[in-house]
């Protein structure tokens, strides 16, 4: 039997041994190992298609440096469309230094472009000594890396080559040939905005044995980046279409979060202060650890300063904390803060607080999602202040997408144990009859009640000619509360609540 299990694990044909499993290569580019569940196929191909100006150039030569920085792994980069002065040019402006990388035999172009062809005495391209340069190169710097810029410019302009068949023995050749000698290969192909298949000949994508598309989509006031996996043989990835963005610093994709519904890190017996004493007494000690709040409530009622006393009180109870600012630029959040004594500057410093500031023109669920999770695993954040839901609603989300932000954001919350208070702008709460104050709660117009496990209202209410403040825990999932109407008022140092609210 163990002989049998060994074998199994090891099979054998002709005395060679036999891969049985498809290992990964992390490619080190911010989310996209993430996309492809750890890594791309190592050892093989994988075909990046897209039309101009997707960033097909740009991950090419994002894959090399990672790897070089990274992983120490060596790369080579074949060029059939820039020439390299150009290309070292152009990666400089990301802060990558080739020139550097090249003199420290890291880094080795191949020259493919029009004047550096490999001929025969025909004039035909000879792949063959293309090939030949290619293995020479790799041998010569070590290299991990390949990428080649694009197969599809290769065919064109030096083949002439227009029969599918012919295009597939070159592929398949060219693929044998580095897959024998060990490297993993990142290789362009154009796409036509008209053309239903994924690269110029449509059959690119079949001899890959990965394939990733790069879509350009307009925006209101800025280009949408789609990517997505096609098939990735031998491995699992992440289907559907997530956005990337091309910054300073390089290509960042978005993966949706993955989330284990079944876990929850809920703790009853650890309450968390609010830096409301008064409030904590209504909650019986505080909110349970791990909790998702709703804060709802007119504009002025005091809800983001509410979000600011609890990621205070966390700050002083050496609690890390992550603000997210959707409606007010940061600057005025840190004047309001310290209008009210509390320094917040102190403890962004020392990296206890991050903000995450998002305007919301062409705002991402998938982007917005991808900072508040990176941010709360960075410095080990348990508190998160959302402010507020109701700017994503207003922006070009529509509901549909701000629930499903909401319930992955809240469902990653659970499975790590962060406590999130979330405003939501509720405009039916002000103006209450006389004999009522209870009014109407439009949240329920996303079903937010069930996303989220308590509630607190804040609302105006007039009386003898003035304007009075007052709060409700309307919700405390799994927790007793006090249930009176209670009045509030705003001061310097923050929220003062108090008695019990009367109605005349």
């Amino acid at each position: 039997m163990k002989a049998l299990k060994k074998e199994s694990r090891n099979p054998t044909k002709n005395g060679t041994k036999i891969q049985s499993a498809v290992d990964r290569l992390k490619t080190g580019i911010e989310g996209f190992d993430e996309l492809f569940g750890g890594g791309i196929a190592k050892g093989r191909g994988l075909l990046v298609t897209g039309t101009a100006g997707t960033g097909k150039t740009v991950l090419l030569n994002e894959f090399l440096y990672r790897g070089i920085q990274s992983f120490t792994q060596n790369g080579v980069f074949v060029t059939f469309e820039e020439r390299p002065d150009d290309i070292i040019r152009n990666v400089s402006s990301f802060g990558w230094d080739f020139s550097a990388l090249i003199e420290q035999d890291n880094l080795a172009i191949v020259d493919c472009t029009q004047q550096s062809v490999p001929v025969l005495q025909s004039g035909e391209f000879s792949w063959d000594v293309l090939i030949s340069r290619i293995e020479k190169m790799i041998k010569r710097v070590d290299a991990k890396r390949v990428a080649i810029d694009s197969i599809g410019t290769a065919f064109v302009r030096f083949s002439q080559v227009v029969d599918e068949q012919k295009v597939r023995e070159l592929l398949f050749l060219l693929m044998d040939k580095l897959k024998a000698m060990n490297v993993t290969v990142m290789i362009s192909g154009e796409k036509t905005a008209r053309d239903a298949a994924l690269s110029r000949y449509g059959i690119e994508e079949f001899v890959s044995d990965g394939a990733v598309t790069l879509e350009l989509h307009s925006g209101q006031n800025k280009t949408i980046r789609i990517m997505s996996v096609i098939k990735l043989r031998g491995l699992d990835y992440r289907s559907g279409k997530v956005e990337y963005e091309i910054s300073p610093s390089g290509l960042t994709v978005f993966p949706k979060i993955p989330v284990d519904i079944n876990v929850a890190e809920t703790n009853f017996d650890v309450r968390l202060k609010t830096g409301i004493n008064e409030l904590d007494q209504a909650l019986r000690g505080g909110i349970p650890q791990g909790h998702v709040m709703l804060i709802a409530g007119n504009t002025g009622v005091g809800k983001t300063l509410l979000g600011m006393q609890f990621i205070y009180q966390g700050l002083n109870d050496g609690e890390k904390c992550v603000f997210v600012a959707l409606e007010e630029p940061i600057q005025q959040i840190l004047k309001t803060a310290n209008a009210h004594g509390w320094n917040f500057e102190k403890y962004q410093k020392k990296n206890e607080l991050i903000f995450i500031r998002e305007g919301l023109l062409d705002i991402s669920t998938d982007q917005l999602l991808y900072r508040i999770v990176r941010a709360v695993e960075r410095i080990n954040a348990n508190h998160v202040v959302i402010d507020s839901v109701s700017s994503l609603e207003s922006s070009s989300m529509d509901r549909n997408k701000v629930r499903e932000f909401l319930i992955q954001a809240s469902t990653f919350f659970k499975t790590r144990g962060v406590t999130c208070y979330m405003n939501y702008l509720s405009g039916d709460t002000f103006g209450a009859g006389v004999g009522q104050l209870l009014g109407s709660l439009t949240t329920n117009e996303m079903r937010l009640s069930s996303i989220v496990d308590g509630i607190i209202l804040m609302r105006y209410v007039e009386r003898d000619e003035s304007i009075h403040k007052m709060l409700n825990i309307f919700k405390l999932r799994g927790s007793d509360h006090n249930r009176n109407i209670l009045h509030y008022e705003i001061k310097r140092g923050g929220i003062k609540l108090g008695e019990r609210f009367k109605a005349k």
